[in-house]
């Protein structure tokens, strides 16, 4: 099992599934990752 910490595991997925992303801010203390996925045509 990797000694990563789950949020660095999460944006690492994110990093290598799609095909853009970012991140904003959720106040008080959070943050929304947003990411567009896209489906190749016949999959």
């Amino acid at each position: 099992m990797s000694s990563s910490p789950p949020a660095a595991t999460g944006l690492t997925l994110v990093t290598a599934l799609a095909d853009h992303w970012d991140c904003v801010p959720y106040p008080p203390s959070g943050k929304t990752v947003r990411a567009v996925l896209t489906r190749a045509v016949g999959a």
